[in-house]
């Protein structure tokens, strides 16, 4: 059975896993993930799995076609605290923190439930913006000065711009100044 946590926060997703985990309780929580992403550049996650005795096969291959379809978007997680007196599942937890380096990934025991969802309240830091932009109204404009490193968020922030201006005043030129190449930060190619 899932159970939807009440979040100590709108940029935590908190769940909290008995029994088997089935593929219908699966898409209810990508649904759930996917809701509060598009609310949220980054969003922190809380997994209580004191109690998951397994997951069904199909769930688990729409868990791996998920992983990998998110890979792209792996840096608009920040933490994830999972709650678990498994050492099968603290190894499994502290192999994917290896992996997905850019995701802070801690493994608390069930008697320190009240710290995990603590932990995962932690505030959303973003990196500082990869451009500076200035509306130029006659011609519309938009300039944009690209700095030393743009990532996911500064495309998905010039899209939102981008949008907003087009709905205000309709088709926008942009003219991107670039000093030297700047490096290609997380998320970059995937938004």
């Amino acid at each position: 059975m899932l159970e939807i946590v009440k979040a100590p926060a709108t940029h935590v997703v908190a769940l909290s896993f008995d029994g088997k985990l089935t593929d219908e309780e699966f898409d209810v929580v990508v649904a759930r993930i996917d809701s509060v992403l598009e609310e949220h550049e980054r969003i922190n996650l809380y997994c209580d799995l004191s109690k998951l005795s397994g997951v069904t096969p199909k769930a688990l291959l729409k868990d791996f076609l998920y992983s990998i379809s998110s890979l792209g978007r792996m840096y608009r997680f920040q933490r994830m605290a999972t709650v678990t007196d498994s050492p099968s599942l603290e190894k499994l937890i502290k192999f994917e923190d290896r992996i997905f380096s850019d995701v802070e990934i801690k493994s608390f025991p069930s008697s320190e439930r009240d710290a995990a969802l603590a932990w995962s309240e932690a505030k959303i830091e973003l990196p500082p913006p990869g451009f500076t932009l200035s509306e130029v109204e006659q011609g519309n404009y938009l300039r944009i000065e690209v700095g030393e490193e743009v990532t996911g968020y500064d495309m998905r922030r010039l899209d939102r711009l981008i949008k907003e201006r087009y709905e205000r005043l309709g088709p926008v030129n942009l003219l991107a100044v670039v000093g030297k190449s700047p490096r290609l930060g997380p998320g970059l190619l995937y938004e």
